[in-house]
């Protein structure tokens, strides 16, 4: 058996072709399909982020010291994705500090005002800007609990617990949502 004196595959590969095509044995040069390095990618990919944040950076830094230059089609898209995950984490750190949480990278109308800005843009400062910017949800206020009508029924929208004690038979024969609208009422009494 040939010894290489190394643990890693791929020096172990490169130092046995080089053993062979040194006995004059030709050995042909294997390709993969663009599909075949994608999905290579994207298992390599999927392991380095299983492994945590730590392995991402480390792994991120590695490949762009090599340059996109002198990478492969398959580091290329290990880089890209890699990348990708780690201005996302780094995102959710960022909102984290200032309480919010990761679900706001994941809504669409934010994506899609933050695609729209300067990519050198803190995602803090990413996140300011779409508070200032998006609409605010109308809150809109409870109907009266004190004695205002409904102009089209005489119906209030509220009923206190001594109001409901007032009605009579003949009131709810008047107007059969009354009794919907006590008992939804009822449900806030204490």
């Amino acid at each position: 058996m040939l010894d290489f004196g190394t643990n890693n595959l791929e020096d172990a590969t490169e130092k046995m072709a080089n053993f062979y095509k040194g006995q004059g044995v030709e050995i042909p040069e294997m390709k993969l399909t663009a599909r075949e390095e994608q999905i290579l990618a994207n298992a390599e990919v999927k392991d380095i982020i299983a492994d945590g944040y730590d392995e991402i950076v480390k792994n991120v830094d590695k490949l762009a010291q090599k340059g996109a230059d002198k990478m492969t089609q398959k580091e290329k898209l290990i880089f890209t994705k890699l990348a990708e995950e780690r201005t996302r984490q780094e995102g959710m750190r960022e909102l984290a500090e200032i309480g919010v949480g990761k679900e706001v990278l994941e809504d669409r109308e934010f994506i899609e005002f933050s695609s729209k800005l300067n990519p050198n843009l803190s995602m803090k400062e990413k996140y300011d800007m779409y508070e200032k910017v998006k609409p605010k949800k109308k809150i809109e206020t409870m109907g009266s609990m004190k004695g205002n009508d409904s102009k089209d029924s005489g119906v209030k929208e509220f009923y206190s617990f001594e109001e409901a004690k007032k009605l009579t038979r003949e009131d709810y024969l008047k107007n059969p949502k009354l009794l919907d609208i006590v008992q939804a009422s009822s449900s806030k009494w204490n």
